[in-house]
């Protein structure tokens, strides 16, 4: 079976596997991640170190310190053994000790041998813990590590089982007794409903509270030096899933802000990333692959989206803006983590470097969208958006564990992302190998959790808690640029009230971060500025100018594409082949002007504004995206006066860039394209009038037939040369014109020739009248 899930697949019962080969390393790896929960115990600094209870006999002797590197076996009281790893710095004098047996615990069906760890000093991180543990005594155990607190309590804590190795692995933030155990599966649903219903974190002298742990559990807030550059402020609301740090992080002699956020949950949630940063960082993320997939599994943006896990810490960092600028980050969850991180909960929320946040994420995705049996996408993250909320997510979870312990459709759902996201080479194999072999990691205990919610779901109770974590919060950050309106107009050398109208920013190959600034008036005084359209760096210094200046007052407004008051209607100045728009504005009609990028400087295609406006090359146009692909097209409109411009005939002409500019593209065929003047008194021609009514066009643009080109004026357009090439009034006639066959037809009982000209491709028709 492939990445898609049916729902009868994974809600009917399901044939356990139990025998699958798992490569669980037997380290206990101590993560520089998550932070304590509150618990009592003692905690010690960050490293990575393993525990692991095996025979006495296992060990070798060795008294000395652990060594920062390699694998080092050191005796500890022959109850199990230490490994450094990788991490330097590991801290010495951690004990190991035999423990008794446990206080009889309800549930508790059998225990394999007890460890009791020391650590000396503060310790912030997470360690992975191997127990050794015999054979299931029932075919429905669960496993579990059996947690005695410092003050006697028990809590059962979940516990990954690796059947070829006999070993449980958890994680632990802190250090006191763990037995691997065996629980009754029955006792473990009772328990753990009682225990999310009670929403309590300990329970006294027994049963288990991990589930409303993990939904209702606090961290503690990271270290923060509390000191932001000058320029940059953060304020924020209700954001009490996330703890904020505003702090800098400079670059040698660059300044740079950090928003540094750790999660205030031991939940999954989304948090908005702004763009135009300088670095981001997402603690267990190990490449932009990893967050892609995992956004993508949560149902947002990746670009603009990460999925910070629970416990986990994040940082952004911006350099100061050109410009003035605000932007929101918000940390919220989706349906996929609603679905995700109870099943994190029961299967032990192991640091995600071993993929296990992949793994589930990805089962949650599928089973949140195929086995709930309603759109949970489509709705409101509220209870009561969805009536039987407890019912539909306790089935979707169910699904995620009995999707997990089929490893295969669970790398099939990660094929799928990679697919959807264009991931590829060797980025796309490191994500599937995490995913991989967190799933065969998962599988045994996935698979004995499914079997025991057959009868129902664990987690009913837990939703207000589930629903409370999904709030979202919003934090503001806001930098003042180094440049403002008041730097740049002393530029434009402004004659009359003007204000900057609109900016684009781009990276230039030349000048790097560069600034495409517009000028307009302030109000509807005259205005006039040397410069209207130029380009400034960082700095404020003048690296390209328009040329596009005044001849006399009053003159153009001109903004961005978008941005103008009377702008084009395109969402940005800037399309999909990265050329750049511009509206401006003399008064009567907008027109359009055009720039692409070049290796010195701007190309602009002759598209800037004349001072004659009349006769600039896109006046009366707008920017359009006609088939809505994002590559801008220009609308160009013309009016012929006829037989005044009020009540004169408007046509319609689409300009598409072809290689070296925009070139006209015919309408359909028979296109009208109105009258034009094709001579008068005043030198035009020899008549006092002659008009050219009831044009129309195929193959042809209105443009060429009324003006020849743009910008050109009367006397020049294909209409003008086609009459040129005939005296009328002669009678029906013959003739060639512009590589077109024509006939005239005089029009009895009215004083109009009838012209019909075509070549097979273009063809041109219109009535003409010629007054002496």
């Amino acid at each position: 079976m492939s990445g898609g899930v049916a729902a009868g697949v994974y809600l009917d019962a399901m044939a356990i596997r139990w025998g699958r080969a798992l490569a669980v390393a037997a380290a206990i790896a101590v993560a520089a991640s998550a932070c304590s929960n509150g618990d009592d115990d003692e905690q010690t600094q960050r490293n990575e170190a393993t525990v692991e209870a095996e025979p006495a006999a296992a060990l070798v002797d060795d008294d000395g310190p652990f060594a920062p590197t390699g694998d080092q076996i050191v005796d500890v009281d022959a109850v199990g053994a230490l490994y450094s790893g990788n991490v330097a710095d590991v801290p010495d004098g951690i004990t190991a000790t035999a423990a008794p047996e446990p206080d009889p615990v309800e549930g508790i069906l059998a225990a394999g041998p007890g460890m009791h760890v020391e650590v000396p000093g503060p310790f912030t991180g997470t360690f992975e813990i191997h127990l050794a543990i015999a054979d299931p005594p029932t075919d429905t155990a669960i496993p579990g590590i059996l947690h005695q607190r410092h003050d006697g309590t028990y809590v059962l804590e979940p516990g990954l089982w690796n059947p070829d190795t006999g070993t449980v692995i958890a994680g632990a933030t802190s250090f006191s007794t763990r037995w691997a155990v065996w629980y009754d599966a029955a006792q473990w649903v009772t328990d753990a409903a009682a225990t999310a219903a009670q929403g309590a974190v300990t329970v006294v002298g027994g049963g288990i509270d991990f589930v409303a742990d993990f939904v209702t559990g606090r961290t503690d807030p990271p270290p923060c030096r509390n000191d932001p550059p000058s320029w940059a402020t953060t304020t924020f609301t209700e954001a009490a899933s996330v703890h904020v740090c505003s702090q800098s992080n400079d670059d040698g002699a660059t300044s740079r802000t950090e928003l540094f956020l750790k999660s205030n949950r031991r939940t999954a949630q989304v948090v908005t990333v702004a763009s135009g940063h300088d670095y981001l960082w997402a603690q267990d993320q190990d490449s932009d692959a990893h967050r892609k997939v995992l956004a993508w599994a949560a149902r947002v943006e990746p670009g603009s989206n990460l999925v910070l896990l629970g416990e986990h810490e994040m940082s952004i960092g911006f350099r100061r803006p050109a410009f003035t600028m605000a932007f929101d980050t918000r940390a919220y969850q989706t349906w996929t983590l609603i679905v995700a991180n109870p099943i994190l909960a029961a299967l032990g929320n192991l640091p995600a470097k071993t993929g296990t946040a992949l793994a589930v994420s990805l089962a949650s995705y599928r089973c949140a969208q195929e086995i709930s049996g309603i759109d949970v996408f489509s709705v409101d993250i509220t209870p009561n958006d969805l009536g039987p909320a407890p019912e539909a997510i306790g089935k979707a979870v169910r699904c995620g564990f009995e999707l997990i312990q089929e490893p295969e459709l669970v790398g099939g759902i990660a094929r799928e992302a990679l697919g959807a996201l264009g991931i590829t080479g060797r980025d796309a194999r490191a994500v599937l190998g995490q995913v991989d072999d967190a799933a065969a990691k998962l599988a045994p205990t996935a698979a004995r959790i499914a079997a025991a919610l057959a009868g129902g779901s664990v987690l009913t109770n837990s939703f207000d808690g589930l629903f409370d974590n999904a709030a979202e919060g919003l934090i503001t950050t806001t930098m003042t640029g180094t440049l403002s309106e008041e730097t740049l107009l002393p530029v434009a050398n402004c004659q009359g009230p003007c204000t900057v109208s609109g900016r684009v920013t781009i990276d230039h190959p030349r000048w790097g971060p560069t600034h495409l600034i517009t000028i307009g008036p302030d109000g509807l005084g005259n205005f006039c500025a040397d410069r209207i359209l130029f380009a400034v760096d960082d700095r404020g210094e003048v690296v390209w100018d328009s040329g596009a200046n005044t001849s006399g007052c009053p003159w153009y407004a001109m903004a961005p594409a978008g941005q103008g008051d009377h702008g084009s209607d395109v969402a940005r100045p800037v399309d999909a082949a990265g050329r750049i728009f511009f509206d401006w504005d003399p008064g009567r009609y907008n027109g359009v002007a055009v720039l692409a990028v070049t290796d010195d400087g701007f190309e602009d295609y002759g598209t800037l504004p004349s001072p004659d406006y009349t006769a600039s090359s896109h006046y009366y146009a707008y920017t359009v995206d006609v088939d809505g692909d994002g590559t801008y097209e220009i609308e160009q409109h013309t009016n012929t006066c006829q037989p005044t411009c009020a009540g004169g005939f408007i046509s319609q002409t689409l300009y598409r860039f072809d290689r070296d500019g925009f070139v006209g593209v015919p309408g359909p065929p028979d296109t009208r394209c109105g009258a034009v003047w094709l001579g008068e008194a005043d030198g035009f021609g020899a008549y006092a009038s002659d008009v050219a009514d009831g044009i129309t066009v195929t193959g042809v643009t209105c443009v060429e037939a009324l003006y020849g080109s743009l910008g050109s004026g009367i006397g020049s357009s294909l209409v003008d040369r086609i009459a040129g090439a005939h005296t009328p009034y002669q009678g029906d006639a013959t003739f060639s014109a512009e590589g077109l066959s024509c006939t005239v037809t005089d029009v009895e009982g009215s004083a109009y020739e009838f012209y019909d000209c075509s070549d097979g491709t273009r063809a041109v028709s219109f009535d003409r009248y010629v007054e002496p």
